[in-house]
């Protein structure tokens, strides 16, 4: 079955791009990850409330986190320098079996009916959080900085 990646493409921020520069790398890309992490987490709470329910460990595996495992990160391709990732927990591979089916079961799909679900609310709280946790940066970097 061939993998299936979303991506979101989003115009128009030229100016987040300049603010983005003007602070320190390590302090922008963990600002922007902070921001992924929070607005996919309604995406994982959907995921998990849908997801099939057995022993409870699928549920309570699927999480947002800006790193993927060693050998996640072999199989994906890097997009941006700046990522987050909703996915099942690396000890639960069975969570791809029951999304996308076996030739035993048909598929019992609820990580895509979840993005489906909350995609323009991801895009809302992204674009709602985005100057705040910037400005927040920068003065954190300024305090750094002893400016």
């Amino acid at each position: 079955m061939a993998k299936q990646t979303i991506t979101v493409k989003v115009e128009g921020l030229k100016e987040l791009e300049g603010a983005l520069r003007q602070l320190p790398k390590a302090l922008s890309r963990r600002a922007m990850q902070d921001i992924l992490v929070k607005a996919g987490q309604p995406v994982a709470d959907h995921a998990s409330g849908i997801a099939p329910k057995r022993s409870g460990e699928l549920q309570k595996s699927i999480a947002v986190s800006p790193h993927l495992t060693k050998r996640q990160r072999s199989q994906s391709p890097k997009i941006s320098d700046v990522e987050a990732y909703i996915g099942v927990g690396k000890s639960l591979p069975q969570g791809i079996f029951m999304e996308f089916g076996t030739s035993h079961h048909g598929p019992k799909p609820f990580m895509r009916p979840a993005w489906d679900a909350k995609w323009r609310s991801v895009l809302e709280e992204i674009k709602k959080n985005m100057w705040s946790v910037i400005a927040k940066t920068a003065e954190r970097a300024g305090r750094v900085a002893g400016i």
